[in-house]
């Protein structure tokens, strides 16, 4: 068994950053998932904060943050609450749940109230 994994390894079939990288950059494009829901993530399957680094800078920043504003479109026109801080609390709550940094739900839904207040 050792013998084999050890080919695996040198024939660099199992790949400790090559996993973080990929399972990254498919949660985030794929299932919208945050950095910190990744970060966990990864962390519970045993890899190294230096893989789970390398593997969250597969995201480019500037697609995580687009994403993240389309995300709170999104939830914006489904929310059916018509009181403004409630509607905000809700996004908030689910969008820190998919793992996304809550200063930059924040910020971009400061923008969006002062888009949408007249």
């Amino acid at each position: 068994m050792d013998y084999v994994l050890l080919l695996l390894i040198q024939g660099n079939y199992l790949n400790e950053e090559r996993f973080a990288r990929t399972y990254s950059s498919g949660k985030f494009r794929m299932k919208k998932w945050g950095k910190r829901k990744i970060k966990y993530q990864l962390k519970g399957k045993g890899l190294t904060d230096k893989c789970i680094e390398l593997g969250l800078s597969e995201i480019d920043p500037e697609e995580y943050y687009t994403a993240l504003e389309k995300l709170i479109d999104l939830k914006w026109e489904q929310s059916k609450e018509k009181i403004p801080y409630k509607k905000r609390s809700k996004i908030s709550t689910y969008l820190y749940g998919r793992g996304f940094e809550s200063n930059l739900i924040n910020e971009i839904l400061d923008e969006k109230q002062k888009s949408t207040t007249p």
